[in-house]
């Protein structure tokens, strides 16, 4: 019983170093906050099978994207600064202040949405820029609000950019596009120009 207890104390006591040594300030990047439509009705209507296959096509996504797909144009020291949590049906991205940042959160918000529309989920959501403060268990701060935010605004099976996103990228020269291209031929390299991204965003319809 008095090993128990050291034991328990010992935990304890790494637990309060590893909180102790987390970061305490707000990191900034982009943040993608994700809705997966339908899926509170599926959790109703299917089961717990059906429902843990869906998460376990996510997380397997998430491992073969980080791990091989997007290696082909991101920096592997971008990729190891992103994270993706699922929570319920929501899952929230985030990736660093930079161009290949924001290249990678929407590579991966585009080729998540294709295969979760093989599962009949269609996706929802906002992708902004700001502050917000991650870690294993944790995510939270304005960006993310501001994601959601953008996120429940839109009845649409799309994925909508803030209006201060776009703003920074026209200073370099971003042109919006009326039409899209799903597939692209992606280079195996790292010299990525400003096309990559361009070929991920669209104007939709109603001028978002």
């Amino acid at each position: 019983h008095k090993c128990g207890v050291k034991m328990k104390n010992l935990e304890y006591e790494d637990y309060i170093k590893n909180k102790l040594n987390e970061p305490n300030t707000y990191s900034q990047g982009y943040v993608a906050f994700l809705d997966m439509m339908g899926f509170q009705k599926l959790c109703k209507d299917e089961s717990c099978e059906r429902i843990k296959a869906i998460i376990d096509d996510i997380e397997l996504f998430k491992y073969k994207f980080i791990n091989s797909f997007s290696k082909l144009v991101i920096p592997e020291d971008i990729i190891s600064q992103t994270t993706v949590k699922i929570i319920s049906d929501s899952i929230i991205v985030t990736a660093p202040d930079n161009y290949y940042g924001l290249l990678y959160i929407l590579y991966f918000t585009a080729t998540l949405h294709m295969m979760l529309l093989d599962c009949g989920v269609p996706l929802r959501g906002g992708i902004e820029k700001g502050n917000y403060f991650v870690t294993e268990t944790t995510i939270f701060g304005p960006a993310v609000i501001d994601a959601h935010d953008i996120e429940n605004s839109t009845n649409y099976p799309r994925v909508q950019i803030s209006i201060s996103i776009i703003d920074d990228l026209r200073k370099i020269g971003f042109e919006q596009k009326k039409t899209f291209d799903y597939y692209v031929n992606l280079k195996n390299n790292k010299n990525i120009h400003l096309s990559e991204i361009e070929t991920f965003i669209c104007k939709d319809f109603d001028d978002c």
